[in-house]
């Protein structure tokens, strides 16, 4: 007999957009993007009627030394700031960087509000992070779906934001905060080659 894997419940209605829009969101890109740091373990238990259960549980240390050397838990973080975190050899100029952000930003506004950016304003990120994120091993869980597919759970707590901000003039003054993060799906779907790493066996 195999094992019945638990599947999250909750889940979005869009996908995140690229790699930028990926950061911090959980390590949503983690597992189906990168190989370098990842790990991942399974967690084994009986449910309330001794059946044995297993939890995949996905982190990539790269995110985890990200969240340690985050600042401010629980209060707007910009995109554009992080510049100084995410910079390493041969990483981007911080006047790249901005403009990397900023056309992201764009994007995204254009996506879920449905109009154009307008050019005279500045477009950001926020993030709004929980502070369990700081000692958090994991950032998603791999659960095997009722169609037989297998997908990636990132976890978001429930005070998280990912927020476009849009201001104009000097000094800046804010127009717009929307936050898209109820907007994104925390369920990606594992690539073919990746989860055929995994040897499953479908269950009755």
């Amino acid at each position: 007999m195999g094992l019945a894997f638990e599947e999250p419940t909750q889940a979005g209605s869009q996908t995140v957009i690229g790699n930028l829009g990926g950061i911090v969101v959980g390590g949503i890109t983690s597992f189906n993007e990168s190989w370098e740091s990842l790990y991942i373990d399974i967690h084994y238990y009986k449910n309330e009627i001794g059946e044995k259960q297993a939890i995949i549980r996905c982190g990539e240390s790269k995110y985890c030394d990200t969240f340690k050397n985050w600042i401010s838990y629980d209060v707007p973080r910009s995109l554009t700031s992080l510049h100084s975190i995410w910079s390493g050899s041969g990483a981007l100029g911080q006047a790249v960087w901005r403009n990397q952000v900023e056309t992201l930003a764009k994007d995204l506004y254009t996506k879920f509000t449905g109009k154009a950016p307008n050019d005279d304003y500045t477009y950001d990120l926020e993030y709004t992070l929980n502070n369990r994120r700081e000692t958090d091993l994991y950032q998603s869980q791999l659960f095997l779906g009722s169609n037989g597919k297998m997908y990636e759970y990132a976890t978001i707590y429930d005070n998280e934001k990912i927020e476009i901000v849009v201001k104009a003039g000097f000094p800046k003054e804010e127009l717009e905060r929307i936050d898209i993060l109820p907007l994104l799906s925390a369920v990606t779907e594992v690539s073919a080659d990746k989860a055929a790493l995994f040897d499953i066996e479908a269950l009755p």
